[in-house]
C-alpha cells in the first residue's frame, strides 16, 4: 500500500462572476426548482437546437477541466476551468 498525504481543506474562491451580456436561466437566483406536474412540456424546434449547442459547450468545459485533472491541481481550479471555457462560448 502506498502513503498519501492527508488531505486538507483548499481555498475557496469568491462567486464567479458572469458578464452582463450572458443571459441567465430563469432559476438561477431561486432557492428551488419548480417540478412540472402533469403534461410533459413540448420543446419547439428551436428551443431543442439551442439545448443541444447547450449541452455541447457543458460537455467540451468538462473535457477542458478533465483534461487538467492531475495531482496537486484543486477542485476549484477546474471549476475555474471550467467556468471560463463556458464564459468564452457564451455560455453560463
Amino acid at each position: 500500500m502506498t502513503s498519501r498525504s492527508p488531505l486538507v481543506p483548499g481555498r475557496l474562491s469568491p462567486i464567479r462572476t458572469v458578464p452582463d451580456h450572458i443571459e441567465r436561466p430563469e432559476y438561477v437566483w431561486k432557492d428551488t426548482v419548480q417540478e412540472n406536474i402533469g403534461e410533459p412540456f413540448v420543446q419547439t424546434p428551436e428551443v431543442i437546437e439551442a439545448m443541444r449547442e447547450a449541452s455541447k459547450i457543458a460537455a467540451n468545459a468538462l473535457k477542458e477541466a478533465g483534461a487538467a485533472v492531475a495531482p496537486g491541481v484543486t477542485t476549484d481550479e477546474l471549476d475555474r476551468i471550467a467556468h471560463e471555457y463556458m464564459l468564452d462560448h457564451g455560455a453560463y
